[in-house]
């Protein structure tokens, strides 16, 4: 059974995800499996008529390493390719530690509205 408001909570999402997905090219995660991994969530969601204990460990992830590669992409270093005590290095680091803590900050707000708007 289709829970209600599903298509419209569908293309919520699929808006939130267009630009992501407009510039997959470039990008070594495919959005494909946020998007699958967000309706898995919605739906379990809706089965339980509650917010989950816990963050979604399997989106977490994915999100961090999609905006991760990102940021990898983007400063032109691969964390792997550099000195361990270089400052390039130490950069990385903090932004990788960033990166998670937003994706684990982004799953709780998503999980929030999806319980708020069920």
């Amino acid at each position: 059974m289709v829970p209600p408001g599903y298509a419209e909570f569908r293309n919520e999402i699929n808006k939130l995800y267009a630009h992501q997905h407009h510039h997959h090219a470039r990008l070594s995660i495919n959005t494909n499996k946020i998007r699958t991994l967000l309706i898995e969530l919605l739906q379990q969601i809706y089965d339980a008529k509650q917010m989950p204990d816990k963050l979604d460990e399997a989106l977490v992830n994915e999100t961090a390493r999609l905006l991760y590669d990102g940021v990898e992409k983007g400063y032109g270093k691969r964390l792997i390719e550099l000195d361990y005590d270089s400052p390039d290095f130490r950069m990385l680091t903090s932004l990788k530690n960033d990166v998670w803590q937003f994706s684990a900050a982004k799953n709780y707000q998503e999980m929030k509205a999806m319980t708020e708007a069920l």
